[in-house]
């Protein structure tokens, strides 16, 4: 006979369709927000030292969203399935910025590799944390 908690492993299973649409919709909505602040920049003539910080910044929000997305439906293993929600969003930015870059890699694509891979899992974590009140 099989125990309550074997059950709810074997109905739940690994969530990779939930981590790929997730990570997949969160590296368009990276992009997303690259392409404003870049058509911000261009017409406001703000410094072009500003890409890396706010990309870095914008790789962060959008991991840290993906985590707390991916997660959220499970409520269990926060920090692992973010961070492997994290990992595939961080390889789908990734061949993108090799690709615009023509075939060019440099130390801020691996930076901001690392930032969404550790922001996802914060996210995930978060997520499992994450209570909603009731007004009763």
């Amino acid at each position: 006979f099989m125990s309550s908690k074997s059950k709810k492993d074997n109905k739940s299973g690994f969530p990779l369709k939930g981590i790929i649409i997730s990570s997949s919709l969160c590296s368009i909505m990276f992009f997303a927000f690259v392409a404003i602040f870049s058509a911000l920049v261009l017409k406001n003539g703000f410094a072009s030292s500003m890409f890396m910080p706010v990309g870095l910044l914008l790789g962060g929000v959008s991991s840290l969203l993906n985590g707390f997305v991916t997660v959220f439906p499970i409520k269990e293993k926060g920090m692992i399935y973010g961070a492997i929600s994290g990992l595939i969003q961080a390889l789908i930015c990734a061949v993108v910025l090799f690709a615009v870059n023509g075939g060019a890699v440099c130390t801020g694509t691996f930076i901001l590799m690392a930032i969404m891979i550790d922001c996802s899992a914060l996210g995930g974590i978060g997520s499992v944390n994450f209570k909603i009140k009731k007004k009763y």
